[in-house]
């Protein structure tokens, strides 16, 4: 069984790059805390006696040896940056959780066909560059430059140029893609970020299908008076506009799109922020998501037609960005029914279902078989100082890692 006690202080040692006053982590992508991370785990897989190596654009990997050398890895990760002040296993538990599968393997004797490859994915959160899970996305070919060169941070500086300050080589993307016919399969352990399973009282979570978000930017113009002297008619009023868009997402997702359709006003910044003028200017962030495409696109259609007609009503302009348009992904059944069959064997309860949330195992579907496993989050929380997992739960969703990946070793 995986040793808890040392997941714990390795948990504990990731938590301390870039910890907050308030208790949480500050990770962002592609930064110098980020790197800190990738280089702590970089030397646990070296004492795990893994070949360790650092792509061009700051994914980590560490590789065990199988026994056969023509047959493609089965890798296992997760990601190491974080939102803001956000929580210290969103990510960090799958790193930590597929480093423990290569020593419990080796303390095991265990040889499997397939090499093992651990992968620290960079960049998975959206937080710092608006686009999700990039350095996924940049080994299996669904990013390029031209998608990295759209993107900007709030202070003005694009992945590349970030990528560039922490010394990684962009301009050397196509050395970090994968032939993905020499993966074999990815499994991801990771936090549920939801209440499932903890109300219903179940260890491990078996993730059926991920689903994906489209994300608007919305900005709008209209007119910053004075508050006193602007009759109420002859007003432009850009909150006053952005404030009917917020409702106006939240009933569509609700009551007009899909069961499992949700949309999230996450942004909302307002000029010129005085009591005494009327807003001038708003910009609205929007995420919109689902696990099925349709209703995913039936609300996005709509919100979109919602701000359009919000804005022209009241006279004010409007700019409207689509920032992404991604995918849902359905898991493998394969890797599915080795990690049910894992927990099975292991006395473990389970539930079968999809992720609200996105991981970089969405866009690993798109490339090989790929598989999830959650462990329950207290109270659903994530993204915050208070995430928190049982550890025995962690444990749980760690020992069914170690079991699926001998079992896809045997299957695949």
């Amino acid at each position: 069984m995986a040793d808890l006690g040392r997941i714990q202080n390795n948990l504990k040692a990731l938590a301390a790059i870039g910890a907050t006053p308030e208790g949480g982590v500050t990770r962002p992508a592609w930064s110098a805390l980020e790197r800190e991370a990738h280089l702590l785990a970089a030397q646990w897989m070296r004492e795990a006696e893994l070949d360790v190596w650092v792509d061009t654009v700051g994914n980590t990997f560490g590789r065990r040896e199988g026994s056969d050398p023509r047959l493609p890895t089965i890798m296992i990760g997760s990601h190491l940056d974080t939102v803001n002040n956000g929580g210290n296993l969103d990510g960090t538990a799958g790193v930590v959780g597929s480093l423990e599968v290569v020593r419990e393997l080796a303390a095991k004797g265990a040889v499997t066909r397939h090499p093992i490859t651990v992968v620290a994915f960079a960049a998975e959160e959206a937080v710092r560059f608006a686009d999700t899970c990039m350095g996924s996305k940049l080994i299996t070919g669904y990013m390029g430059r031209a998608e990295l060169d759209r993107l900007k941070d709030a202070q003005g500086v694009t992945p590349v140029e970030a990528m560039q300050g922490v010394g990684l080589h962009p301009d050397r993307l196509d050395e970090a893609r994968w032939d993905t016919s020499r993966i074999a399969a990815y499994i991801e352990m990771h936090i549920e970020q939801g209440q499932v399973l903890e109300k219903l009282c179940k260890q491990v979570g078996v993730v059926t299908a991920i689903a994906a978000a489209t994300r608007y930017k919305a900005i709008l113009k209209g007119s910053a008076d004075h508050s006193g002297a602007t009759p109420m008619g002859k007003r432009k009023d850009a909150l006053a506009a952005a404030a009917e868009i917020v409702l106006g997402v939240e009933r569509i997702a609700a009551f007009e799109a899909g069961p499992t359709t949700v949309g999230t006003v996450g942004i909302l910044k307002v000029q010129p922020g005085a009591m005494t003028v009327i807003p001038g200017g708003a910009e609205l962030g929007i995420d919109i998501r689902d696990t099925i495409v349709e209703p995913k696109k039936v609300a996005s259609d709509k919100i979109a037609a919602m701000i359009q007609e919000v804005c022209e009503r009241r006279n004010i302009e409007l700019e409207l960005i689509q920032l992404l348009d991604d995918v849902p992904a359905v898991m493998s059944t394969t890797i599915q029914e080795a990690i049910r069959h894992s927990a099975g064997r292991l006395g473990y309860s389970y539930h079968m279902m999809p992720s609200a949330a996105g991981h970089d195992a969405r866009i690993m579907g798109f490339a090989t078989q790929t598989g999830m496993i959650f462990v329950p989050s207290r109270q659903g929380l994530s993204h915050s100082p208070e995430e928190w997992t049982n550890p025995a739960d962690l444990l749980a969703g760690i020992n069914v890692l170690v079991e699926a990946v001998q079992e896809a070793d045997k299957t695949l």
